[in-house]
């Protein structure tokens, strides 16, 4: 938390803007969620409903992935939020992408196409 803090607040990674990448600061934000979320005590009480829950936001991980950038270029000239990068904007690319990846699984649910979405 506190080295998110220090990247979030100070400037200790010189900042350029990219095209598909925008530099170490963007890798160290992430790998910094990646531990707080990892913190998060899934505690016995409500181990069931938190492990359901993560099922079910997991589930189209991988076709999250391949698609949410077509999404997010799609999607900036309409949505503002998306556009300036917020956090709505982000929630916005992943209810998108997830139900594309429903859809998409659901069409094509008898063939082997249906992994692309998975």
């Amino acid at each position: 938390m506190v080295i998110f803090n220090l990247i979030e607040n100070y400037e200790v990674f010189s900042n350029f803007p990219g095209i598909t990448y925008q530099g170490i600061k963007l890798n160290v934000r992430s790998t910094c969620i990646i531990f707080i979320f990892s913190l998060i005590s899934l505690d016995a009480k409500y181990n069931k409903y938190s492990i359901n829950f993560i099922a079910i936001i997991t589930k189209y991980t991988g076709g999250i992935y391949y698609i949410h950038e077509i999404v997010r270029n799609n999607l900036k000239s309409i949505f503002y939020d998306i556009k300036t990068g917020t956090f709505i904007g982000l929630i916005l690319i992943y209810l998108f992408s997830y139900l594309i990846c429903y859809l998409g699984t659901l069409i094509f649910r008898k063939t082997k196409i249906k992994y692309l979405f998975c």
